[in-house]
């Protein structure tokens, strides 16, 4: 059982299939894909891209949003207005990310029984609240505060976005929808500038700081959001409204053509067993292998989601300016981001993405680096804005991509982002003002992350080419202790099992 109707057997409506296929058409044949009407294909994608992943995508937009806006306060007066030192502002940051990671791992484990549609929109709702109660902050101990519970329930959102929407995707489709949910962070360095720019105009308003208004103006809309959310998102396919009980048999025929654990062990029928969180930790070499590139993205991304508007600012802006001039570097990250997502979905490959791409910040942030003049300082900016934010849908899917069944998936998903966020963490010591204008130390170990995740790719390719021969060859081998039993080897096999295609 997978949550979706039973088509095992005759299907006999001319609106999914072709009359030519009808007869005896069953999905658990290697045939499946081919049975399946081409319009009807296309007019499910657009439903599920319309419904699941717009909404996808605005979660993540309000998400980092709320996250990275404390750098725009900070340039509207914040830190001034609370007198706080760069230690303490670092702090401050940096306490965001503690319970941040420790929820990840937890929520992700939490979704399939809670429900998604239940918990995604009450993590949205709240850290919306929250966000919006930071615009009250007189003092260093409230802040801390507020970014604490603000990391707590804000931290089970990516992982949670990313394997709820695998769960109606191909594989080899999911790079392109992540990378449109992952743009999400381009367009809320984009519209966070030019939101941020137009509030700050508020200054005074009922008594109020500017930097205050961005807090409790887009904290509001987050929860609105959340709120309205209860009411749209559907729990798994089978649940799915906006679908026709044909498009949900065409969804369950692609997904067991391209995932064929699904046969063996479907979405509703698995659950919970520690020992594929065991498995996991245990038993992946791409995790351990691709974890200083996740650190490496992580220091780099959220580094410039935070300081980006600090360093543009150091180079003689106003205030105003300072936001305004942020927008270009991510609007350009989001153009391309969706781009090499399409391609990358298209060509099946993960690691040339991220190889290339953080070649890309690489040179960016050395043009940062070796020059002194403005206008080649600011051009370094676009092109480690894009070659860091166009990486990351890559790391974000290739895991996900690579790893099965479902708890196996979660349980690896949401280490990966432990990982990355870990770097979130060292992030925030990287752009004291102190260091302003030129930010060496920061800048060199940003040289130094950018080149890591370049290696893990290369490596992580080669044990795929490897691993993918060596378990054909050692087929028997590897399915003799199941003796038959389809369902268990695929259980605890998972990714493992010979049938299994790892992505490059």
């Amino acid at each position: 059982m997978s949550g979706l109707p039973d088509i095992d057997g005759e299907v006999k409506d001319d609106a999914v299939f072709p009359k030519e296929k009808h007869g005896q058409a069953s999905f658990h044949s290697d045939e499946e894909e081919g049975v399946i009407d081409k319009a009807i294909e296309r007019h499910l994608l657009m439903k599920l891209d319309l419904w699941i992943v717009s909404w996808m995508t605005l979660f993540y937009l309000l998400s980092f949003l709320d996250r990275s806006n404390i750098g725009n306060a900070r340039v509207a007066g914040l830190q001034a207005d609370l007198g706080l030192t760069d230690y303490q502002y670092q702090l401050a940051i940096t306490f965001t990310y503690v319970p941040y990671i420790i929820s990840e791992l937890p929520s992700n484990l939490l979704l399939k029984i809670v429900g998604p549609q239940i918990l995604l929109p009450a993590i949205v709702t709240i850290w919306g609240i929250v966000t919006m109660c930071q615009g009250f902050v007189h003092n260093l101990g409230t802040l801390i505060v507020c970014r604490v519970l603000l990391g707590f329930f804000e931290g089970g959102l990516l992982p949670g976005i990313i394997l709820y929407t695998s769960t109606f995707y191909k594989r080899a489709e999911l790079q392109w929808r992540v990378g449109l949910i992952f743009s999400a962070t381009s367009l809320a360095g984009a519209f966070g500038g030019l939101l941020a720019a137009a509030i700050q105009q508020m200054n005074g308003d009922k008594g109020t700081r500017g930097w205050s208004w961005i807090f409790i103006i887009e904290g509001t809309v987050t929860a609105l959001f959340g709120i309205v959310s209860f009411f749209v998102l559907p729990r798994s396919p089978a649940t799915a409204s906006f679908l026709t009980p044909q498009e949900q048999i065409v969804l369950l025929a692609r997904l067991r053509s391209d995932k064929p654990e699904t046969r063996a062990v479907g979405y509703e029928e698995e659950h919970f067993d520690w020992a594929q969180v065991k498995r996991a930790l245990l038993n992946t070499p791409q995790l351990w292998i691709l974890g200083l590139g996740l650190f490496g993205n992580g220091m780099t991304l959220f580094g410039l989601a935070y300081f980006l508007p600090s360093i543009v600012g150091a180079f003689g802006y106003s205030s105003t300016k300072t936001q305004l001039m942020t927008v270009p570097p991510y609007a350009v990250a989001f153009v391309v981001t969706m781009t090499v997502s399409f391609f990358s979905d298209k060509y099946k490959m993960r690691g040339p993405v991220i190889i290339s791409m953080n070649a890309l910040a690489l040179i960016g942030f050395g043009l940062f680096y070796a020059n002194k003049n403005t206008q080649v300082s600011y051009l370094g900016v676009f092109f480690a804005v894009t070659g860091v934010y166009c990486s990351a849908p890559s790391f974000c899917t290739w895991i996900p991509n690579n790893s099965a069944p479902h708890y196996r998936r979660a349980s690896l998903l949401a280490i990966s982002l432990i990982v990355t966020n870990a770097g979130g963490i060292a992030s925030t010591w990287l752009f004291p003002t102190s260091a302003a204008p030129r930010y060496k130390g920061g800048i060199i170990a940003d040289l130094v992350c950018a080149a890591v995740p370049m290696i893990c790719g290369v490596i992580n390719m080669s044990f795929i080419s490897w691993g993918t021969k060596k378990k054909q060859e050692r087929r028997g081998e590897i399915l003799a202790p199941y003796g038959g039993d389809e369902k268990r080897a695929w259980r605890e096999l998972g990714d493992n099992h010979p049938d299994f295609k790892w992505l490059l």
